[in-house]
C-alpha cells in the first residue's frame, strides 16, 4: 500500500512545499523536521509516493515518484514484535521505526488485527511463554526475560490471568 500526494502548483505556491514540513496527515513522521529533503527522501525511501507538479504540469525538479509496494506496515509491525519480543517494545518506539504517526498506527493495527497493539504483544508474550515452558527446562525467571518481562512478580500475575493457571502449574500439566 502507499499514499499519493499530489500538489498541484496552480492552487498553491512553489514555497508551500515547506508547509508540508508541518502537514498532519496520519502516518507522516516528525522526524523531518524542517528539512525539506529528508521529507522527499523519506517520502521516496517509504511506502510513499510524492508527486509534485508544477504549473505547466511537469516534474518538479528534485522530486521523486516512486511506488513502494512493498510488505504490509502491519506485517512489518508483527515480524519486529516476533523478533524483539525480549525487549521494551512500545507502539511509539516502532512508529518511529516505521515512520507512521503513532496514533494512526496504532487504529491501522486495531482495524486489521481486531485487536489492540498492546493487546497483541501480550498475547505474543504469552503464546511464547507457553511454548518455552512446554519445550524447554528454562527457569521461569529466565522465560520471563525471554518475553519481555524484567519483573518476575508481574509476569507471573500476567500469566497466570492469561492461561489461568501459574506458570509453574502450566509447565506440570503440559508434562504429564
Amino acid at each position: 500500500m502507499f499514499k499519493v500526494l499530489y500538489i498541484h502548483l496552480s492552487r498553491y505556491a512553489e514555497s508551500d512545499i515547506d508547509r508540508l514540513l508541518d502537514w498532519s496527515m496520519p502516518g507522516v513522521p516528525d522526524t523531518c523536521g524542517n528539512d525539506r529533503n529528508a521529507l522527499l527522501r523519506m517520502l521516496a525511501e517509504n511506502s510513499y509516493s510524492l508527486v509534485i507538479i508544477n504549473t505547466n504540469g511537469t516534474q518538479m525538479e528534485g522530486a521523486e515518484t516512486k511506488q513502494h509496494h512493498g510488505e504490509n506496515v502491519i506485517q512489518k509491525v508483527k515480524e519486529y514484535v516476533d523478533k524483539m519480543l525480549h525487549t521494551n517494545i512500545t507502539l511509539k518506539e516502532i512508529s518511529r521505526k516505521f515512520h507512521f504517526n503513532c496514533s494512526y498506527l496504532g487504529q491501522k493495527f486495531k482495524h486489521q488485527e481486531n485487536m489492540s497493539f498492546n493487546e497483541y504483544l501480550f498475547m505474543q508474550r504469552m503464546e511464547r511463554a507457553k511454548i518455552l515452558l512446554e519445550q524447554t527446562d528454562l527457569k521461569v525467571y529466565e522465560i520471563a526475560k525471554r518475553v519481555g518481562y524484567t519483573e518476575l512478580d508481574w509476569f507471573y500475575k500476567r500469566f497466570k490471568t492469561y492461561t489461568g493457571v501459574s506458570a509453574n502449574e502450566y509447565r506440570k500439566r503440559a508434562a504429564s
